[in-house]
């Protein structure tokens, strides 16, 4: 019963907060859990969300979800349904202009996640900069590492980019791809782990 009640405070509160931000659609809903104040957490210039034939009978919703002294930096942003995005500790997401984050997307962050602009996401990608539980061997612990994704990057259907992650500008990641190592500028990488597969001035359009 009590988590009814705090599903529908942050529904009810959510509804009101999307008056404090630029906005051209809001197909989908968009729900912000936090602890704090709103403008200490959530930092939004324009934020949208869309739907299509595929996902005209799911609405399930979009979470922003900040704890402790975490932040959500975002310029221009449009999901589809169901991504996630969550910050705890005094992690901080950064998203650029014109980043579009297609169904079921989720980053997870501890440290420090910083997206480009004109970045596209497939349905299902999933960002993570830290281990979720802590892991060390032989005594040294490396929980958090910062991801950066450069301008002009699309990530493939069900690609997993993980801690510690640079990825160069103008560079598309196969589908099903997992990324634990750097990926340069102005190329095609696929794989797991995704290397390299083709190399050169690297242009694509959305839809």
């Amino acid at each position: 019963m009590i988590f009814f009640f705090e599903k529908l405070k942050i529904k009810i509160t959510s509804f009101f907060l999307q008056f404090r931000f630029k906005h051209n659609k809001l197909e989908i809903p968009v729900y912000f859990d936090y602890v704090g104040k709103f403008k200490k957490g959530f930092k939004i210039d324009e934020l949208n969300t869309t739907q299509t034939e595929k996902t005209y009978f799911d609405c399930s919703p979009i979470l922003l979800k900040i704890r402790d002294k975490g932040q959500i930096i975002v310029r221009k942003v449009t999901f589809r349904s169901g991504s996630l995005l969550s910050v705890k500790e005094k992690g901080k997401i950064i998203i650029g202009k014109n980043a579009f984050f297609n169904t079921n997307c989720c980053v997870i962050c501890r440290s420090e996640i910083k997206i480009g602009d004109n970045f596209m996401a497939s349905d299902n990608v999933y960002i993570r900069d830290n281990d979720g539980h802590n892991i060390s061997v032989d005594g040294i612990s490396y929980k958090y590492k910062s991801i950066e994704i450069g301008n002009n990057v699309w990530l493939g259907r069900n690609v997993i980019v993980l801690k510690g992650v640079k990825i160069g500008n103008n560079v598309i990641i196969g589908a099903g791809s997992v990324v634990v190592k750097d990926i340069p500028c102005n190329c095609i990488a696929a794989g797991n782990p995704a290397k390299v597969i083709k190399s050169g001035k690297v242009v694509w359009e959305k839809f």
